[in-house]
């Protein structure tokens, strides 16, 4: 694993950022938060694409490794951006409209697309397809920002629950592991 020197510096974030959930079938979970820690880790893996990984916490984190939320009061917002082989990230909208519709596999997809998830305390929400992730600043190099807006909503159709993420952020990257050329 390779992780950047001063990456709990980095990870925490930057002021501007506020995101808010409405999830539950009669959203029952309404809350809105300034991340304390805002990763960004890309790895890019050989053969089979990249991935852009966004995790934003009301509490702090750092890059080594994943502490779930502890209490109802704290909340986390993970979102990942994975590409194909030959796609490059960078700034634009990241749709999540669910798997079958970004074509090829979920971790091979024939186009570039977003997934999020969401904690609050001890209960996870998968995101039901709806909206995008717009990135507006992505600088994929040690230390790098990336940074955009949060516009995930789904009404929750066809029995699936309602969910909304929307919000922006700010974050360093502070995991950085471009593949090896052989």
């Amino acid at each position: 694993m390779l992780i950047a020197a001063g990456a709990a510096f980095s990870c925490r974030a930057e002021s501007g950022s506020l995101v808010r959930l409405s999830l539950g079938r009669n959203r029952e979970i309404e809350l809105e938060f300034s991340p304390k820690s805002a990763l960004a880790e890309y790895v890019e893996l050989p053969g089979a694409g990249t991935e852009l990984t966004l995790t934003l916490a009301s509490y702090e984190l750092d890059c080594g490794r994943f502490v779930p939320p502890n209490a109802d009061t704290q909340a986390s917002v993970t979102v990942v951006v994975i590409a194909p082989p030959g796609a490059n990230l960078g700034p634009g909208e990241y749709a999540w409209a669910g798997h079958a519709a970004h074509g090829g596999t979920p971790g091979r997809p024939d186009r570039p697309y977003a997934v999020p998830t969401a904690r609050v305390g001890r209960r996870g929400f998968l995101i039901t397809p709806g909206g995008s992730l717009q990135l507006s600043e992505v600088s994929l190099v040690k230390q790098g920002r990336i940074s955009g807006v949060l516009g995930f909503e789904s009404a929750g159709e066809g029995g699936r629950e309602p969910s909304s993420i929307r919000g922006s952020f700010r974050a360093r990257l502070c995991r950085y592991q471009p593949s090896r050329k052989p």
